[in-house]
């Protein structure tokens, strides 16, 4: 409750990036949403797993709210014809895509970082070579063209890597 905009956005991205598993509480569905791969709800009777984010957890404790009272007023010579396991095997192939899909978003965003950060240090190491002292000296203006090419190439890299990942959304 006490960070800022700002802060909480910072503290988001370094979460996001730790690889490791995180054990995490708050009230706060956003941050919920957009962190957690799985819910833990503790109850009396014990812990349940739920895979997914925080409106994922609430979607499915709804369907097996409603699979439960269709279960209860059902005919007791009823049987189940293996539907609930299609419907997990669904729901698992659903989370793997949507972990894919926020991975890839992930990365997207980190690229869009790292190409700016690029852009702008060309921009800063061409205006070095409008300065007097740099232009004026051969060796410093060779140098500075070096670096920018450098910077040009990993850049372009970074393009080539951005359009990959643009492509896979199609």
């Amino acid at each position: 409750n006490h960070l800022d905009i700002f802060s909480k956005e910072v503290l988001e991205a370094a979460l996001i990036d730790y690889d490791g598993t995180l054990l995490f509480i708050s009230h706060d569905r956003y941050f919920l949403n957009k962190m957690a791969e799985r819910i833990l709800e503790l109850t009396p009777e014990g812990i349940r797993h739920f895979l997914g984010n925080y409106d994922e957890y609430i979607e499915k404790k709804q369907e097996l709210a409603e699979m439960e009272s269709e279960r209860k007023t059902a005919a007791p010579g009823w049987k189940q014809s293996g539907q609930p396991a299609d419907k997990t095997k669904d729901y698992e192939a659903e989370k793997q895509a949507k972990r894919e899909e926020r991975n890839r978003q992930r990365k997207l965003e980190q690229l869009e970082r790292d190409i700016a950060r690029l852009e702008a240090e060309i921009a800063a190491i061409e205006e070095e070579l409008s300065q007097p002292e740099v232009f004026n000296d051969y060796i410093l203006v060779q140098q500075k063209n070096g670096q920018i090419e450098q910077k040009k190439a990993e850049l372009q890299k970074l393009y080539e890597e951005w359009e990959a990942l643009l492509d896979t959304a199609k």
